[in-house]
């Protein structure tokens, strides 16, 4: 039987949720919008958005561009703390910023943990994001450094939960263009595709 539980109405409340869900134990359900009516923002700022098992839409942040980053592409993860984190794939500090990867504790209080920079050497345009079970998080970028791909065909990063970011893998030969989401298993081997 098909529900819906929620219409967005492209108001504040957002509108295009094009990527995934997640569900806490409660039942409510947590994503993202391609964008909102934030006044000022042209760059699809989008908003991070929770639903309970009533299908009343809660907003927990608007992305208004710029330093607070814009254009949540991917969903969000939430660890055991009832913190969520996600990604955009533009905005954050100063204008040749391309992305940042950013957190949400359960008061709402929004934390950017990494800035993208416009340069091959740090990727460029994170897409999500997976946890591990010592709250390290793991994400492709769409490109950065590498060679045959114009800016670079993109990476694999690491953040710690300082936000210190390690790259693990450089996209060239061995395939450019990452899309979607990774996949981690219990040993820490990392699973995703390339386009």
């Amino acid at each position: 039987t098909y529900t819906v539980l929620y219409s967005f109405m492209g108001g504040t409340d957002g509108a295009y949720p094009a990527a995934g869900l997640i569900r806490d134990a409660e039942g409510n359900l947590y994503g993202t919008t391609g964008e909102n009516a934030q006044a000022g923002c042209t760059s699809y700022c989008g908003n991070v958005f929770r639903i309970d098992p009533e299908g009343n839409e809660t907003t927990l942040h608007t992305f208004v561009g710029g330093n607070d980053g814009s254009a949540p592409s991917s969903g969000v993860v939430r660890d055991h703390g009832g913190n969520l984190y996600g990604t955009t794939l533009n905005g954050g500090k100063g204008a040749g910023s391309l992305g940042v990867v950013y957190k949400i504790d359960p008061a709402g209080k929004k934390n950017i943990l990494h800035y993208f920079p416009e340069t091959p050497k740090d990727g460029i345009g994170p897409d999500g994001v997976v946890l591990d079970s010592e709250g390290n998080l793991y994400g492709t970028t769409i490109e950065g450094p590498g060679t045959g791909c114009g800016f670079g065909c993109g990476i694999i990063f690491k953040l710690d939960s300082a936000g210190k970011e390690t790259i693990t893998t450089r996209f060239h030969e061995k395939g450019y263009w990452e899309a979607g989401y990774l996949v981690r298993d219990a040993a820490g081997n990392e699973y995703g595709v390339v386009g």
